[in-house]
């Protein structure tokens, strides 16, 4: 049976702060979304992929419910059929405007290379479940194994030995951060032994 990894912990000011960083590029998705609705062309499910990918296609397909047109026995590219279709006003400026950001280098890797990690459910631009789940997972600690957990209950019970040696009083303080592991045991043979003068801490 497969280990069923289990969460410690979350940065949720990362998570928060990663997500976040997606909005403008959301808001900038949800803008062609909204003009291209404009026109009478609803953008559905993963349409944004196709939309920036090739534009023109994209249009020809939604207008001709991607049917193909042929001249002398020969199919038209999408393309071309573009320039040929009768299209809803304010199409062309649409296209011409994301075939000009595709041209603008930092437009295209800033706001195109990211398409994947978007849909849209009912007209409005979401960041994908699989984007926010990897950004939750990479931000988040998990024990992975069942010698992972063993080795967690484990060091919590040191922790916890920790935390009760610090109740005792001492000559030379608690046991903390500048305290070295040699000041209370020592490593031979491959195990660790008790230092006897760790006792001499304690009153």
């Amino acid at each position: 049976m497969a280990f069923e990894k289990v969460l410690l912990s979350k940065n949720l000011g990362e998570i928060n702060s990663e997500i976040q960083q997606l909005e403008p590029k959301k808001n900038y998705f949800q803008n062609y979304v909204n003009r291209l609705s404009s026109v009478g062309i609803i953008a559905t499910n993963t349409d944004l992929e196709t939309l920036f990918e090739n534009p023109k296609a994209y249009v020809t397909d939604k207008l001709t419910a991607g049917e193909d047109m042929k001249v002398g026995g020969l199919t038209l590219n999408k393309e071309k059929l573009f320039e040929l279709i009768e299209k809803p006003e304010g199409t062309n400026e649409i296209i011409a405007d994301i075939v000009k950001d595709q041209q603008d280098r930092s437009k295209r890797e800033f706001y195109h290379w990211s398409v994947k990690r978007f849909e849209i459910i009912k007209g409005s631009v979401t960041i994908t479940t699989e984007t926010i789940d990897h950004i939750n997972n990479r931000l988040s600690l998990f024990i992975d194994s069942e010698n992972q957990q063993t080795a967690f209950t484990k060091l919590g019970q040191l922790a916890q030995l920790l935390n009760e040696l610090n109740q005792l009083e001492t000559k030379t303080g608690k046991i903390g951060d500048t305290t070295e592991l040699s000041d209370l045991m020592f490593f031979k043979n491959a195990t660790f032994e008790l230092n006897p003068q760790a006792v001499k801490r304690f009153k």
